[in-house]
């Protein structure tokens, strides 16, 4: 990957000041090279597109369409005034807007080196870190060494024309002044669609790869996609996949484990890999659902049926099919046990 522009810009929203950094020495420019190497190497990500009229985007553009502009600097210092606004703004709007008050924002133009006719544009939010200085032991602040991405926005551009935008933030939740007010995108899949499909593809591949004889690997498994959902706000394909399967003991050693995971992997790369779960579309896939016995009755299920083999079970006798039901109605069971 070729850098043919770099700029880096400190933020300080305590004082709205804006200031840009040297990236000419070689110890700001291998610290930026992390920084992009750690953007651009971002497992959970969402796309977006832009907004009409998206000012940030059009301007993105004309860097890349004119990459040897002189106007890119004013352009990059533009875009940085722009980001260091919106957070003051965000601020006055929310008491508990917890980032810090200085941070710095990274804007690169690449050149893919195996294809020429591809090119990215990168905005990566650096967080100050806070460590005690050895000396005086009072709080200073300084780049991060470690996680150095906080927020980041690529735009891939094929053949000068634009072709992707992905977004990210390592609290999981794109924050909406990063993705809506700075950057003026909207997200191509909305949470509703993404906890859908990630719901019923994961489900339908464990299902498919446990129906001869794998009941309890079935249960464990559906039994922990639905707990995932619940528990968590916030969906990322990293947490996601360690949930289900990085303690995960098999209750049949012959279950094709790495085969499921596999799937999984193709599912979600299918999907956004990182949004906000949408609780009422989970709601749907647990809670009610009718099931036709024979001409005349119905079973209604709550919840996960699945999980719970003690409750109803299939049997046969004089090569006719029942199905037995475990019943905590005193009233029903003496009604039926009457019919007898």
């Amino acid at each position: 990957m070729v850098v043919r522009h770099r700029y880096l810009h400190y933020l300080d929203r305590g004082t709205k000041t804006l200031e840009e950094k040297a990236l000419t020495d070689d110890n700001p420019k291998k610290y930026t090279d992390s920084v992009i190497e750690e953007s651009l190497s971002q497992d959970n990500t969402r796309n977006y597109n832009p907004q009409s009229m998206s000012q940030v985007t059009e301007l993105v553009t004309s860097i890349v369409k004119n990459p040897n502009s002189q106007e890119i600097p004013h352009i990059a210092e533009r875009l940085s005034q722009r980001l260091l606004d919106k957070e003051a703004n965000r601020q006055t709007q929310v008491d508990n807007f917890s980032e810090l008050q200085k941070g710095a924002l990274l804007q690169a133009l690449l050149q893919d080196d195996d294809d020429k006719d591809t090119c990215y544009y990168i905005l990566c939010k650096i967080d100050f870190s806070v460590y005690v200085d050895e000396v005086k032991f009072e709080d200073k602040r300084g780049l991060p060494k470690k996680h150095k991405v906080y927020k980041s926005c690529i735009y891939t551009f094929k053949s000068m024309e634009l072709d992707s935008i992905v977004l990210f933030d390592i609290s999981g939740k794109i924050a909406k002044y990063w993705s809506s007010d700075f950057l003026e995108l909207e997200p191509i899949t909305d949470d509703e669609g993404n906890t859908k499909a990630i719901i019923k593809g994961v489900r339908k591949v464990i299902r498919q790869n446990t129906k001869d004889g794998y009941h309890d690997d079935r249960k464990a498994l559906v039994s922990a996609l639905y707990g995932y959902f619940e528990r968590e706000e916030n969906y990322t394909y990293s947490s996601f996949k360690a949930a289900l399967f990085d303690n995960y003991i098999k209750r049949d050693d012959k279950l094709n484990l790495p085969n499921i995971i596999q799937k999984v992997e193709k599912v979600c790369k299918r999907i956004d890999r990182s949004f906000t779960v949408h609780k009422p579309t989970l709601r749907i896939f647990l809670t009610e659902k009718n099931v036709q016995v024979n001409d005349k009755v119905y079973l209604t299920f709550k919840g996960l049926v699945d999980d719970q083999p003690n409750l109803i079970r299939a049997i046969q006798s004089d090569g006719r099919k029942y199905i037995q039901i475990e019943t905590t109605n005193d009233t029903l069971f003496d009604r039926f046990r009457e019919n007898r």
